[in-house]
């Protein structure tokens, strides 16, 4: 948030991409306010409570800073989780965005923007995205509905589906979700939070990630030579 000090770690402690954001902050950029949880709750295991808990004060924390309140039903805060490095790794770790979308604070967006194509827009993108990053579930079969109602509505993309396409896209991919995962995708926006998280904390050790710093050793090693 600004206004706050730099932490004395730097880029070790917060990530790469948040501090770079939180020097913009500092030198009075409009910078969207943001928490972090530092870098050392990769290396240690997470309480589920703790994390929750950990989370809930950062939240705390936006809600005074822009008015808004997570899960509202008038004025809803939707939050991404963003995963970052002390060194970039650009496109390794995961990301998952407009969290805090659910039946009741998709109304309040839509109220609060007047723009009810972004609204549906926002909660289907956080249905597809948690899928695939958070439950692990495969990106294809959320791609193919994706296509069939582009298809449906005989649009040329996804970007010309009106508000009421994405509406029923949205609920076609919660039902999907459900049957995928047997369970219904979860509403309660914290719940979505505190699972986002690990995903992107998990992100550190996925297959391409592990590769990707494999290469950049090597890579570093061959330039030093």
């Amino acid at each position: 948030l600004r206004g706050e000090k730099l932490p004395s770690g730097g880029a070790a402690e917060v990530g790469n991409k948040a501090w770079n954001l939180m020097q913009l902050a500092q030198a009075g950029l409009p910078v969207p306010p943001g928490f972090v949880l530092p870098t050392g709750w990769c290396r240690t295991p997470r309480d589920p409570a703790t994390l929750r808990h950990a989370l809930a004060a950062g939240i705390a924390r936006l809600e005074a800073a822009t008015g808004l309140e997570f899960g509202s039903a008038r004025r809803p805060l939707l939050v991404s989780v963003r995963s970052g490095a002390a060194v970039s790794m650009p496109g390794m770790l995961e990301t998952v965005l407009d969290i805090g979308i659910n039946q009741r604070s998709v109304e309040g967006l839509l109220r609060l923007t007047g723009n009810p194509r972004l609204a549906r827009d926002c909660d289907r993108r956080l249905v597809q995205g948690y899928a695939e990053v958070v439950a692990g579930l495969p990106p294809e079969q959320f791609d193919a509905l994706l296509h069939a109602a582009v298809a449906a509505e005989g649009v040329a993309t996804e970007r010309e589906l009106d508000h009421r396409a994405l509406a029923r896209l949205a609920a076609d991919m919660r039902e999907h979700y459900a049957a995928l995962a047997g369970a219904p995708f979860p509403a309660e926006p914290m719940e979505q939070l505190a699972a986002a998280a690990e995903a992107g904390f998990g992100s550190w050790d996925a297959p391409k990630a592990v590769a990707w710093r494999r290469l950049a050793v090597t890579w570093r090693a061959r330039c030093v030579a």
